[in-house]
């Protein structure tokens, strides 16, 4: 069950914050990534697919927790990297917030909208995600000087 990975995934990512390696100094950013890339890949599976949760609630309830989940998981480790320059963190949390993003705007709009529109929203917000992201670097890289 995908949960299993949430739990996993978060105690990876804390390692490097815990043990300092001495003579590897650049493999705390590997226990990140894949600490990030299985709690993310494990929210991405749930959200598709809520009949995989240990939770006993309605699997549209569940896939809808875990479309939260992950948008303010993937919200906080942009911020988290941010703060603590990890911009592969920024980098990783912010192609599943897109992707996340992606799911959600299908999920409201693909029934109702006509295809041309929805696909014409999709533009809008992926021009709006990298106007953002360039604005966000243009941030980082200023205040990392």
């Amino acid at each position: 069950r995908p949960e299993h990975f949430l739990l996993g995934g978060l105690a990876v990512f804390a390692v490097p914050l815990f043990l300092i390696h001495k003579r590897h100094t650049g493999f705390p950013v590997v226990y990140r990534f894949a600490g990030m890339f299985s709690f993310y890949i494990a929210v991405l599976a749930l959200l598709v697919t809520g009949h995989w949760s240990y939770l006993s609630w309605p699997n549209d309830t569940i896939e809808r927790f875990y479309e939260v989940l992950g948008l303010t998981a993937a919200s906080a480790g942009v911020w988290f990297g941010i703060r603590r320059g990890w911009m592969s963190v920024v980098y990783t949390s912010a192609g599943f917030f897109t992707l996340f993003l992606y799911i959600r705007l299908f999920r409201w709009w693909w029934d109702w909208l006509p295809h041309y529109a929805m696909f014409f929203v999709v533009g809008a917000v992926a021009i709006a995600i990298m106007y953002l992201l360039k604005r966000l670097r243009a941030v980082t890289v200023e205040g990392a000087l």
